[in-house]
């Protein structure tokens, strides 16, 4: 089991946005997986942009502090 993690923009398109990027109240987000002891994996789908790998990076990092501040 996965969940396909990606921003948005709130205007119907689906731009995959960096986690933090767009309008998805993150911090929610991760109390609402954690409410349901979700154990499955989180992965990242955004648009890599000009540096792909500073985009997953930065991506990644925004998550963890998401998750810990739902901690």
């Amino acid at each position: 089991m996965n969940t396909h993690i990606h921003d948005s923009d709130g205007v119907g398109r689906d731009p995959h946005l960096p986690p933090g990027d767009g309008i998805v109240d993150w911090p929610a987000t991760m109390r609402a997986f954690q409410s349901i002891n979700y154990t499955g994996r989180h992965v990242l789908e955004v648009r890599g942009g000009d540096d792909p790998l500073d985009t997953l990076l930065r991506s990644r990092k925004r998550l963890l502090s998401f998750a810990l501040r739902a901690g």
